[in-house]
């Protein structure tokens, strides 16, 4: 009769073994170093959980329990912080690293201190007595804090994906899109599977103190340890187009890879044209490029060269074209009267009087006092006076 245990501890450690090759290939990966980078840690991280499990009972089995304790290595609170990062990599393809991040991985050292010391074996210990000792509620809490830093990230990822999945790599091709659109549902699935877990092990622990471990650990490290498997070769094969070239730009004291395809400029010329309709942007005067090009998560050379190629303008020519066409609807209103022109040309965006004026004439060939005696003559609306 097979040995379902024993089966399923080895298909598990052959899994983490797999996920340990993916993660040294990731990181090796030329293409996408920094996105790359962060999918080995979570995939790292998301392994060790169960490669203690399927290490835990090989030693069970051998004889060598006392071993364990110099093995054991979660490392929970390094799961959240990374998926977070690694979406934020998936959404922006500007994104660069910045030592300022590592901040979120300092609970990882302290935790890695906690499971080397004799508060941590002697919790373990105390979830399976009867009565337990007074380490196990360090180390459940311990445990639960890990879900909730887990549960934070999730939550900041998944508020990412929301504000950004419409205009999600726009340079990438439609192929390109979906692998991307794969990438983050296992993203989720990684981020359900932690929270299913810890409800399961919960309820064991506590009510049953951890009798019926034997019948969830096994399938459920089974399917993360697949889930991971899938998603790190997935990853290693996504490579970019052919005919796509790479930038590289300078950000701050970094330097960012963006990728330009033939098509890449008219497709980013929609997404700045769809943001500022959006968000209206050039309603603000002091709006400049590089505030512009934070907004739209872009370096300001990328932004600028595309405004260029699509309009054979500058970036401030680009911008005046919404305002001019801002205030030309406000003239037209019934309520337009109220206010004077100069007043209509600020709220459009305009930040003086000359500018406005010289913008106008060069759009239009007439002033705006003309423009809007025009439309009183065709009887289009009654305009504010000077």
């Amino acid at each position: 009769m097979t040995n379902y245990p024993t089966v399923g501890t080895t298909i598990i450690a052959v899994f983490c073994f797999q996920i340990l090759i993916l993660c040294v290939l990731l990181l090796l990966k030329k293409e996408h170093k920094v996105r790359n980078r962060l999918l080995a840690l979570v995939l790292f991280f998301a392994m060790l959980k169960a490669a203690n499990f399927s290490l835990s009972y090989v030693l069970y089995l051998s004889g060598w329990d006392e071993l364990y304790r110099y093995f054991n290595l979660k490392l929970l609170f390094g799961i959240g912080p990374a998926i977070y990062f690694y979406t934020y990599s998936l959404l922006r393809p500007a994104f660069v690293w910045q030592r300022k991040y590592l901040i979120h991985f300092m609970p990882v050292g302290l935790e890695f201190l906690y499971h080397r010391s004799y508060w941590f074996e002697e919790g373990v210990i105390g979830i399976l007595q009867v009565p337990s000792n007074t380490y196990e509620y360090l180390y459940v809490g311990i445990q639960y804090l890990g879900l909730a830093s887990q549960c934070i990230y999730a939550l900041l990822a998944l508020g990412l994906a929301w504000r950004y999945y419409r205009k999600i790599d726009f340079r990438l091709s439609e192929p390109e899109r979906k692998q991307v659109r794969r990438l983050i549902s296992s993203v989720a699935f990684l981020i359900s599977f932690f929270g299913l877990w810890y409800l399961m092990r919960g309820a064991d622990v506590f009510l049953f103190r951890g009798a019926y471990r034997m019948y969830y650990y096994f399938p459920m490290f089974t399917l993360l340890s697949a889930q991971m498997v899938w998603l790190g070769f997935k990853a290693y094969h996504w490579k970019p187009l052919r005919d796509s070239e790479v930038i590289k730009v300078e950000l701050g004291h970094s330097i960012a890879e963006v990728t330009k395809e033939p098509d890449a400029y008219d497709a980013i010329m929609q997404q700045l044209e769809h943001l500022l309709q959006e968000q209206r942007l050039f309603l603000d005067p002091e709006l400049s490029l590089k505030s512009f090009s934070q907004s739209a998560n872009l370096p300001q050379r990328t932004v600028s060269k595309a405004i260029n190629a699509g309009t054979g303008h500058n970036f401030q020519t680009f911008i005046n074209r919404y305002r001019i066409e801002e205030f030309q609807g406000r003239v037209r209103q019934p309520d337009a009267v109220q206010l004077t022109l100069l007043a209509h040309a600020f709220a459009s965006g305009f930040a003086s009087k000359s500018t406005f004026n010289a913008v106008f004439k060069k759009y239009t060939g007439l002033t705006p006092r003309q423009y809007v005696k025009q439309l009183e003559e065709k009887g289009s609306a009654k305009g504010p006076k000077t």
